[in-house]
Protein backbone atom coordinates (compact mmCIF):
# COMPACT_ATOMS: atom_id res chain seq x y z
CA UNK A 1 0.00 0.00 0.00
CA UNK A 2 1.46 3.64 -0.55
CA UNK A 3 1.86 5.85 1.70
CA UNK A 4 1.61 8.88 -0.98
CA UNK A 5 -0.28 11.89 0.71
CA UNK A 6 -3.92 11.91 -0.65
CA UNK A 7 -3.50 15.79 -2.34
CA UNK A 8 -2.08 16.54 -5.74
CA UNK A 9 0.82 18.59 -5.05
CA UNK A 10 1.92 16.74 -2.31
CA UNK A 11 1.76 13.75 -4.42
CA UNK A 12 3.79 14.96 -7.48
CA UNK A 13 6.85 16.52 -5.26
CA UNK A 14 6.97 12.91 -3.24
CA UNK A 15 7.66 11.76 -6.74
CA UNK A 16 10.39 14.21 -7.51
CA UNK A 17 12.19 13.51 -4.33
CA UNK A 18 12.02 9.59 -4.42
CA UNK A 19 13.16 9.96 -7.90
CA UNK A 20 15.45 6.44 -9.39
CA UNK A 21 18.91 7.58 -10.81
CA UNK A 22 19.85 6.32 -14.03
CA UNK A 23 23.22 7.43 -15.21
CA UNK A 24 25.16 9.87 -16.21
CA UNK A 25 28.02 11.46 -18.52
CA UNK A 26 30.16 14.44 -19.13
CA UNK A 27 30.28 17.03 -21.93
CA UNK A 28 32.17 19.47 -23.52
CA UNK A 29 31.41 22.33 -25.34
CA UNK A 30 33.00 22.11 -28.63
CA UNK A 31 35.94 24.84 -28.93
CA UNK A 32 34.99 27.94 -30.45
CA UNK A 33 30.81 27.56 -29.99
CA UNK A 34 31.32 30.11 -26.88
CA UNK A 35 32.62 29.91 -23.63
CA UNK A 36 33.79 25.72 -23.59
CA UNK A 37 31.23 24.57 -20.93
CA UNK A 38 32.04 21.62 -18.94
CA UNK A 39 30.84 19.56 -16.64
CA UNK A 40 28.00 16.41 -16.04
CA UNK A 41 23.99 15.05 -16.67
CA UNK A 42 22.12 13.49 -14.14
CA UNK A 43 19.45 11.35 -15.81
CA UNK A 44 16.83 10.07 -13.38
CA UNK A 45 13.37 8.64 -13.82
CA UNK A 46 9.96 8.28 -10.84
CA UNK A 47 10.87 5.47 -9.12
CA UNK A 48 8.45 2.57 -9.64
CA UNK A 49 4.89 2.25 -7.87
CA UNK A 50 5.07 5.95 -7.32
CA UNK A 51 1.41 5.57 -8.49
CA UNK A 52 1.32 9.32 -9.91
CA UNK A 53 0.01 9.22 -14.05
CA UNK A 54 3.26 11.22 -15.29
CA UNK A 55 6.10 9.81 -17.21
CA UNK A 56 8.85 11.64 -17.41
CA UNK A 57 13.00 11.71 -17.50
CA UNK A 58 14.86 14.19 -15.16
CA UNK A 59 18.11 15.85 -16.64
CA UNK A 60 20.26 17.44 -14.43
CA UNK A 61 23.23 19.34 -15.83
CA UNK A 62 25.87 21.16 -13.35
CA UNK A 63 27.88 22.71 -15.42
CA UNK A 64 31.90 23.89 -14.05
CA UNK A 65 31.53 27.59 -13.23
CA UNK A 66 34.95 28.68 -12.47
CA UNK A 67 34.09 32.36 -12.86
CA UNK A 68 31.07 34.53 -13.46
CA UNK A 69 31.17 34.85 -16.92
CA UNK A 70 31.33 31.10 -17.56
CA UNK A 71 28.56 30.93 -14.98
CA UNK A 72 26.02 33.44 -17.13
CA UNK A 73 27.14 31.87 -20.26
CA UNK A 74 26.11 28.38 -18.72
CA UNK A 75 22.15 29.93 -17.59
CA UNK A 76 21.92 31.75 -20.83
CA UNK A 77 22.88 28.30 -23.02
CA UNK A 78 20.77 26.08 -20.67
CA UNK A 79 18.05 28.59 -20.76
CA UNK A 80 17.78 28.01 -24.48
CA UNK A 81 17.37 24.72 -24.78
CA UNK A 82 13.64 23.78 -26.30
CA UNK A 83 11.39 21.00 -26.42
CA UNK A 84 12.38 20.30 -29.98
CA UNK A 85 15.78 20.24 -29.10
CA UNK A 86 14.89 17.01 -27.57
CA UNK A 87 12.02 15.93 -29.73
CA UNK A 88 14.09 15.35 -32.44
CA UNK A 89 16.21 12.23 -30.57
CA UNK A 90 13.38 10.74 -28.23
CA UNK A 91 10.05 9.77 -29.94
CA UNK A 92 7.38 10.21 -27.40
CA UNK A 93 8.52 13.51 -25.62
CA UNK A 94 5.20 15.58 -25.53
CA UNK A 95 6.51 18.56 -23.48
CA UNK A 96 9.50 19.47 -20.76
CA UNK A 97 10.02 21.95 -18.25
CA UNK A 98 13.41 23.85 -18.40
CA UNK A 99 14.28 25.47 -13.97
CA UNK A 100 17.61 26.93 -13.12
CA UNK A 101 18.53 25.54 -9.63
CA UNK A 102 21.29 27.97 -9.25
CA UNK A 103 20.13 31.76 -8.38
CA UNK A 104 23.74 32.71 -7.51
CA UNK A 105 27.43 32.98 -9.40
CA UNK A 106 29.01 29.74 -7.62
CA UNK A 107 31.37 27.11 -8.19
CA UNK A 108 28.27 25.13 -10.67
CA UNK A 109 25.28 26.18 -12.21
CA UNK A 110 22.60 23.38 -12.12
CA UNK A 111 19.78 23.37 -14.67
CA UNK A 112 17.00 21.02 -14.60
CA UNK A 113 14.93 19.57 -17.38
CA UNK A 114 12.02 17.12 -17.51
CA UNK A 115 10.99 15.69 -20.26
CA UNK A 116 7.41 14.84 -20.21
CA UNK A 117 6.42 11.81 -22.05
CA UNK A 118 3.17 10.87 -24.20
CA UNK A 119 2.69 7.41 -22.36
CA UNK A 120 5.11 5.14 -20.40
CA UNK A 121 8.68 5.84 -20.40
CA UNK A 122 10.24 3.32 -23.50
CA UNK A 123 10.76 -0.17 -22.00
CA UNK A 124 14.69 0.39 -23.05
CA UNK A 125 16.10 2.56 -21.31
CA UNK A 126 19.60 2.68 -22.25
CA UNK A 127 18.54 3.59 -25.45
CA UNK A 128 16.56 6.58 -24.11
CA UNK A 129 19.72 7.69 -22.08
CA UNK A 130 21.84 7.37 -25.46
CA UNK A 131 19.24 9.36 -27.33
CA UNK A 132 19.32 11.82 -24.60
CA UNK A 133 23.03 12.49 -25.53
CA UNK A 134 22.85 12.61 -28.66
CA UNK A 135 19.86 15.72 -27.82
CA UNK A 136 22.67 17.19 -25.51
CA UNK A 137 25.39 17.32 -28.02
CA UNK A 138 23.38 18.62 -30.72
CA UNK A 139 21.61 21.13 -28.75
CA UNK A 140 24.64 23.05 -27.00
CA UNK A 141 27.51 21.67 -29.80
CA UNK A 142 29.25 19.22 -26.86
CA UNK A 143 30.82 16.17 -27.37
CA UNK A 144 30.10 13.84 -24.34
CA UNK A 145 31.35 10.17 -22.76
CA UNK A 146 29.43 7.56 -23.13
CA UNK A 147 26.81 7.41 -20.18
CA UNK A 148 28.12 5.48 -16.72
CA UNK A 149 25.11 3.42 -15.57
CA UNK A 150 24.17 3.06 -11.70
CA UNK A 151 22.67 -0.74 -11.76
CA UNK A 152 21.93 -0.37 -8.06
CA UNK A 153 20.20 2.50 -7.50
CA UNK A 154 20.87 1.84 -3.56
CA UNK A 155 24.42 2.71 -4.55
CA UNK A 156 22.98 5.91 -6.82
CA UNK A 157 24.16 9.71 -5.38
CA UNK A 158 21.41 11.85 -3.49
CA UNK A 159 19.87 14.97 -4.98
CA UNK A 160 22.64 17.71 -4.22
CA UNK A 161 21.47 20.43 -2.26
CA UNK A 162 20.42 22.69 -5.28
CA UNK A 163 18.78 19.87 -6.66
CA UNK A 164 17.15 19.94 -3.03
CA UNK A 165 16.56 23.08 -2.98
CA UNK A 166 14.88 23.73 -6.50
CA UNK A 167 11.75 20.61 -5.78
CA UNK A 168 9.65 23.48 -5.19
CA UNK A 169 10.49 25.15 -8.80
CA UNK A 170 10.44 21.79 -10.26
CA UNK A 171 7.05 20.98 -8.60
CA UNK A 172 5.69 24.59 -10.26
CA UNK A 173 7.04 23.85 -13.61
CA UNK A 174 5.58 19.99 -13.70
CA UNK A 175 2.16 21.47 -12.52
CA UNK A 176 1.92 23.72 -14.89
CA UNK A 177 1.90 21.95 -17.59
CA UNK A 178 -0.86 20.00 -16.00
CA UNK A 179 -3.08 22.45 -15.14
CA UNK A 180 -2.51 25.02 -18.26
CA UNK A 181 -0.75 27.98 -15.72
Amino acid sequence: MSTMSTHPHEQYLEVIQREEFLAFFTFAQLPGVGAELTGLVKIARPSEGGGMPINYLSLTFIVDTPDDSIFRAAKAQFGRLNLGDFQRHIPGVRAMTSVPATGFAGPHYVHQLDLVFSGALPADLNTLILQSGAAVRQAISAKTEAPQYWDDPSQAPKKTQDEQNNLGARLKALLGLFTGN
